[in-house]
This record gives C-alpha cells, structure tokens and sequence, in this order.
C-alpha cells in the first residue's frame, strides 16, 4: 500500500487545520489573524493551542466590551476558541473539552445552517471532536453525538464543493468509528477504513502532507482493530501506513505527531505475526521508549501513563533477555504508570494497570513468593 513518496519540501499544517478560523475572520479583527498566521507558523496545532486560546479570550473579552461588535466576530473567536481548547494537550482535558464544548454551541447561535452554511459545517467537525474525546457523560452517547456532527457537517462539506472540510469530518468519523460502541464491531471499524480512505482522497502528497499523515495513523489504528481479513495482512497494513506517516512526522519538525507515530508502531509490532515474535517484541519495547522522549510526565501525563502501561506490558511477554529483569522491568513501568493512573481520577485506567501488574507478580522469581502473590 502506498500512498506518498518521501517529501522532499518543508511540511506544514494547512491553516484550516486550526478550524478555519484564518480564512473566515472578519476584515475587522485582520490585526488579530496576523498575530494567529505568525503563531501558527512552523509549528504543529498542539504545540500553538495554548498561546492561541489566550490570545482569543483577551480579544474576546476586549471585543465583548465594544458595543459594536458584530455576532459574526463573536462567532469566529469563539469558534477558533473551541478549536485550541479541543487541541490543548495539557492541563485538565475534562475541562478543556466542556469549556470547547460551550464555545462551539455559542459560536452555533450565530453560524446556522441556513445563514452561514461553511461556518456552520466547520463548528459541527469542531463538536464532533468535542464529543469523541469529552469525558463527562456517557460515552456511548458522546461517540453518537460525535458521528451525528460529523454527518451534519457533511450535509454542507461535499468533496466537490468543500474537499478540505469534506476530509476533516471523513477523518474524524475515521477516528469515531474505531471507537464506537454502539452497532456491530466488525461493521464500525469497516466504516472507520472507508472514512480514512475517504480523507486521503482528498489529503495528498501534493496537498496537504502534513494531514494526510494524520489520517495514515488513523488508519493503521484501524487495521491493528480490523475483525475482518487476515490479522497477519491487517496488521502489515497497518506498519506500512505508520511507515508512510513517519516521513512526514519527524522529531525536530513534529514530536507529539512522532511522539504518537512510535506508539502505534509499537502496538502494531508487539502484536505483529510476520517475523520472528522475539525481534517484534525487541523493536516493539523499542518504539515505546522512542515515544517515552516526548511523552515525559511532566508534560504529557497521560500518554506517558499509556506507554508506561504498554511497556509492562512488553516487559512481562520479552522472549530477549534474563526473565527475572524484564519482569522487574515490567514492575517498574507499572509503577510508573499508576503515578498518573490513580484510583479516584482515572478508575478504569486504574484497574486495567493494576490487572497487568497482577499478571506480573504472579510469576515474579524476585522477592518473597508469599509477598507476591499478596501483589496479584
């Protein structure tokens, strides 16, 4: 499967990856989107989210003083708002993702369906986010309503007329879909490789590399999940689509995007057929550690948690080695993941660690065997 050649220019995100919010300010706030394009420039959504939403709540709150302030510009702050909350990595995610959620229905009292169509298209992509990655609610619900923004933006967003937008909710029902509760999940991961094949459609290597790279790890995400087909040719498929992707995704230009590339690389190599099972799970461990360079604690908490469990993962299945290391290894990475993982905020997190561990001091040679069987 290929999909793009190596580049041989310098990548950046298209700027209607930040919600089109650029393209749509109003002539009046044409100070403001100066200071937006400089920001953006060079740099990854992530890396600019938190400049941007401070940026925005000073504007608004000076622009909500000026009694001539239009709804229009109040619509576009709020929806380039919800974005840079929606991509802020840090601080509290339950809150970033409710205080996007209000964004986009303010900016939404403004953009309707009727009067302003392409605005109104990009707010419901903006939600759908929201709604995949919210925290409070039921989830169930949350992936519903996400898919149901997806699919109102599209009503608007036609490859024909609007392909930009048109592959930014196709991508994000790639994303949703995977994830989906609700339905068959044979027939949902079906529907996530259609979207993501949908995107790249539209999101080549001419266009929009940095984007299409995006939407190649959606897609190895999917094949690593696929039900249908050989697991052995799902799972090749989807080392060459992080393959692909990690051209574009490299660590100076991009680290989270890296960052992210590795970890996938190693969940499709840890559970890889192809190949000898003891240089899958050595390139596997490795890759963990490669993504450990970004996902630092006290940066990324969260994602540095989810490769720390994935590791004791690893650790515990290493074929290379002296088994009595990997298993301490294999502690130590648990360990590491329940700093973040703690029983009142993240429970179900909390649990699954705790079940790896348990699986480790089970067959644990060091320490006490009375000791560790009180661990599982």
């Amino acid at each position: 499967m290929e999909y793009f050649d190596p580049p041989v220019k310098s990548i950046h995100p298209d700027e209607r990856l930040y919600s089109g919010f650029v393209p749509g300010l109003p002539p009046e706030l044409e100070p403001l989107k100066l200071q937006l394009v400089e920001i953006q420039c060079n740099d990854s959504p992530y890396k600019t989210a938190a400049v941007r939403s401070e940026l925005l709540l000073q504007t608004l709150a000076h622009v909500q003083a000026d009694p001539d302030c239009t709804p229009e510009v109040y619509a576009a702050l709020q929806s380039a708002l919800a974005i840079a909350y929606q991509q802020h990595p840090g601080g509290n995610r339950t809150q970033e993702m409710e205080a996007a959620l209000v964004a986009c229905e303010e900016a939404l009292r403004v953009y309707t369906l009727e009067h302003h169509p392409s605005q109104y298209a990009s707010v419901q992509v903006t939600l759908g986010n929201v709604y995949r990655e919210r925290a409070l609610g039921i989830q169930r619900d949350n992936l519903e309503r996400s898919i149901a923004c997806y699919r109102e933006a599209l009503r608007v967003s036609t490859q024909a007329d609007h392909p930009y937008a048109y592959a930014q909710a196709q991508h994000g029902l790639g994303q949703t879909y995977q994830l989906r509760i609700e339905g068959e999940r044979q027939h949902n991961l079906e529907q996530a490789l259609t979207c993501c094949h949908a995107a790249l459609g539209v999101r080549t290597t001419e266009a929009f590399p940095f984007e299409q790279a995006l939407t190649l790890h959606v897609l190895g995400t999917a094949f690593i999940r696929r039900v249908a087909g050989e697991r052995r040719d799902n799972l090749e498929q989807a080392i060459a689509c992080f393959r692909q992707a990690e051209v574009v995704f490299m660590l100076e230009a991009f680290p989270r995007e890296y960052a992210e590339g590795q970890h996938v690389l190693a969940t499709a190599y840890s559970q890889r057929i192809s190949g000898e099972q003891r240089d899958n799970l050595e390139q596997a461990i490795t890759y963990y550690h490669q993504a450990l360079r970004v996902y630092r604690l006290d940066a990324l908490p969260l994602e540095y948690a989810r490769v720390q469990n994935n590791l004791c993962l690893a650790y515990w299945q290493r074929i290379a080695g002296e088994r009595r290391d990997n298993l301490e290894r294999a502690i130590a990475c648990g360990r590491e993941g329940l700093r973040v993982y703690t029983l009142d905020l993240f429970p179900f997190q909390y649990a699954m660690l705790q079940n790896n561990l348990g699986a480790v001091y089970l067959v644990r040679f060091a320490g006490e065997r009375r000791d560790n069987l009180e661990q599982t």
